[in-house]
Order: C-alpha cells, then sequence, then structure tokens
C-alpha cells in the first residue's frame, strides 16, 4: 500500500478498523450519518485492489 505521508497505516486500537472510500463516500457529513464516532485519518493510495 502507497500512503501519502502517513507513518502509521494501523488503527489508533484493536476496536479501530481503516475505511477506504472514494467519490460521495468521502463527505464526513455521510460518514457520520452511519458512524458517527468517525475520525479523519490520512489521505492513501491503494496499489492494487480486487474486484
Amino acid at each position: 500500500m502507497a500512503n501519502s505521508g502517513c507513518k502509521d497505516v494501523t488503527g489508533p486500537d484493536e476496536e479501530s478498523f481503516l475505511y477506504f472510500a472514494y467519490g460521495s463516500n468521502l463527505l464526513t457529513e455521510r460518514i457520520h450519518l452511519r458512524n458517527p464516532s468517525a475520525a479523519f485519518f490520512c489521505v492513501a493510495r491503494l496499489q492494487a485492489r480486487r474486484g
């Protein structure tokens, strides 16, 4: 995985996870509708993806 300046790409604790979003899913308001505690971590890019 390539990242844009993020030193650690793990969540802050074992109950955290990283969510990759694109398009309208990047809107803070939309993310907080389903997960009010969501917090921005960093901008990253996946080098390869399945699908």
